[in-house]
């Protein structure tokens, strides 16, 4: 399973495309799924959940989320799950989200 993220560092009250990948093995099908993403308190995610169709072996489902981080955000580093399970199973994958509110720190030049 992967998580994508645009860019790893962000500002409060950014909105985020975040990508959730699953990979069906070579030789197994991969079962009907649901796709959600655990994030930390007052972060939220659009939509909530995503079911994913059962592939077919070495095909994979993607879910697309906007995860929208609140203005109040401090800053330092959060951790976001993309979480894909059954009835059976539960994959978690982490991704790391840098919250700074200086934009010198984002990598911009400073402005006079």
């Amino acid at each position: 399973m992967t998580l994508d993220v645009t860019d790893e560092v962000q500002r409060p009250g950014a909105r985020i495309p975040l990508s959730v990948t699953l990979a069906a093995a070579d030789r197994t099908p991969m079962p009907a799924s649901r796709a959600a993403v655990e994030l930390p308190e007052g972060w939220s995610a659009d939509p909530g959940s995503v079911r994913l169709r059962p592939s077919r072996p070495g095909r994979s489902a993607t879910a697309d989320f906007v995860v929208t981080i609140p203005e109040n955000a401090s800053d330092g580093t959060h951790t976001i799950r993309g979480v894909v399970s059954t009835d059976e199973w539960e994959l978690r994958a982490p991704v790391r989200i840098k919250v700074l509110r200086n934009g010198v720190a984002l990598g911009k030049p400073a402005t006079p």
